[in-house]
C-alpha cells in the first residue's frame, strides 16, 4: 500500500481519532495525522490486520514528546495499549487501535492546560472520555417491553429475594445494573457481584438465556471481594524450566482504572521479587498478570510480557483457564505450562502443580 492509499484507509478509518488529534494540536495536527497514518500503514502491512503493541507504545511516547507532556514509565504505556488486546497476542486490530487511540488522545486532552484544547466552534462535539460503556439497561429509565423481557428473581446469601426484569438478551451486566436499582433493606446493594444459576457460574458477555437462565429463574448474587494489592507467584523446585522461574515474583495491582477483559491488571514489582533468584538470569524485562479471552483456550489468566513472540502461537508462560474476576480467586489453582521439546508432536501445555500463587500481605505501617 502506498502512502496516498495509507492517507485514504486512515481517514475513512480513523476519523474519530483524527478529529482528537485535531484538537490536540491546533493548527499543527498534519504532524500527528501522518503519525497515525504510519501505524495504518503497519497494520495493513506488517502482519495484515494486526498491529504489535510495542508500535503503538513507541507513537504514544512520540505524541507525548510533542505536546511537552510527562512519559510516563514503559508499563504504564504498555498497559495502556494492551487494555484493548483481548486476545493477548500483543497485536491490535483495526477496531482495537481505533478504541486505543481514542482513550490515548482524550487522556493527553485531560493532561494538557484549558488554553491549549480550544477546538474551532465547527468541530464535531466529542464525547467526554469513558471508561466503561454502560450496560443497556443504565442507558434510560424506560422498562423492556413485555414480549422482550423476562423475570429473573435475584436472591443473596441472606436468603432475601427480589424479582426484577431484564431484557430476553440480557447478560450478567444488566443483572448487576438490575441490582444496583434495587433494595434489600438497608443500606443499598453496591459494588461488583458474581451470578450463579443452580450449580455453575454465569458467564460475563453472554446471553442468560444461553446459560439456562429463562422466566421465573433464581440467580444467586455473591459479592466479590476486592482484589489484593499482591499477589505472589512461585515455583517449587526445577520442574518449570528456567524462564517460567525466572519470570515468577511478586505482582502489583495497576491503576484500577486500568482494566483488561473487565479485570484488573498486574505488573511485576522488581523491588518486591528480589527472592526469586532465578530473575536476576532468566527473567529480565517486565511481566504481567492479565485477564485474556484465549481463541483457543477461551478466558484465562495468563503470565506474559510485552514482547513479540515470533513463531509462537501462543504468548504467554504460564496460565490458569477460568472466569475468576482478579487473582485472589487462584489460589490453589494449578496452573498450565507450556512443555517444550526437540520434536513437535511432544510439545504442549501440561497442568504443573509446583507452580503456585498466594495473596501476599501488605506491610504494616
Amino acid at each position: 500500500m502506498d502512502p496516498l492509499q495509507s492517507a485514504t484507509v486512515c481517514k475513512t478509518t480513523m476519523r474519530r481519532p483524527l478529529r482528537l488529534a485535531a484538537r490536540l494540536m491546533p493548527g499543527q495536527s498534519p504532524l500527528l495525522t501522518r503519525a497515525v497514518e504510519g501505524l495504518v500503514l503497519r497494520l495493513q502491512h506488517d502482519h495484515p490486520g494486526l498491529i504489535e503493541v510495542k508500535h503503538i507504545t513507541s507513537f504514544m511516547a512520540h505524541t507525548l514528546a510533542l505536546l511537552r507532556l510527562p512519559r510516563p514509565r514503559d508499563q504504564s504505556l504498555y498497559l495502556a495499549a494492551s487494555a484493548h488486546d483481548k486476545c493477548g497476542i500483543n497485536a491490535l486490530n483495526s477496531d482495537a487501535l481505533e478504541a486505543c487511540l481514542c482513550s490515548f488522545f482524550e487522556e493527553c486532552l485531560q493532561l494538557l492546560p484549558e488554553e491549549v484544547d480550544a477546538s474551532p466552534a465547527s468541530s464535531p462535539p466529542v464525547s467526554p472520555r469513558c471508561t466503561h460503556l454502560q450496560p443497556p439497561l443504565m442507558r434510560g429509565p424506560s422498562a423492556p417491553l413485555p414480549s422482550e423481557s423476562i423475570l429473573v428473581s435475584i436472591r443473596t446469601l441472606a436468603g432475601e429475594v427480589r424479582n426484577v426484569t431484564v431484557c430476553a438478551s440480557a447478560t450478567t451486566q444488566d443483572l448487576q445494573a438490575a441490582l444496583a436499582r434495587t433494595t434489600f433493606g438497608e443500606p443499598r446493594l453496591d459494588g461488583d457481584f458474581r451470578f450463579a444459576a443452580g450449580n455453575h457460574i454465569l458467564r460475563d458477555a453472554e446471553a442468560l438465556l444461553s446459560q439456562g437462565v429463562e422466566e421465573g429463574t433464581f440467580v444467586d448474587a455473591v459479592r466479590i471481594t476486592p482484589p489484593p494489592r499482591f499477589v505472589r507467584l512461585g515455583s517449587d523446585g526445577f520442574g518449570c524450566g528456567p524462564s517460567i522461574r525466572g519470570s515468577c515474583g511478586t505482582f502489583c495491582l495497576a491503576e484500577p482504572t486500568k482494566l483488561k477483559n473487565c479485570r484488573p491488571m498486574y505488573v511485576r514489582d522488581h523491588n518486591r521479587s528480589q527472592w526469586n533468584q532465578a530473575m536476576l538470569y532468566h527473567g529480565a524485562g517486565n511481566r504481567y498478570l492479565l485477564y485474556e479471552e484465549h481463541p483457543i483456550w477461551g478466558g484465562r489468566w495468563a503470565l506474559t510480557d510485552d514482547q513479540d513472540w515470533a513463531g509462537y502461537d501462543d504468548r504467554s508462560f504460564a496460565f490458569v483457564v477460568g472466569d475468576a474476576p482478579h487473582p485472589g480467586y487462584l489460589e490453589g489453582s494449578d496452573w498450565c505450562v507450556y512443555r517444550d521439546a526437540h520434536w513437535q508432536a511432544k510439545r504442549e501445555w501440561v497442568a504443573h502443580s509446583s507452580l503456585r500463587l498466594t495473596v501476599e500481605e501488605e506491610e504494616a505501617n
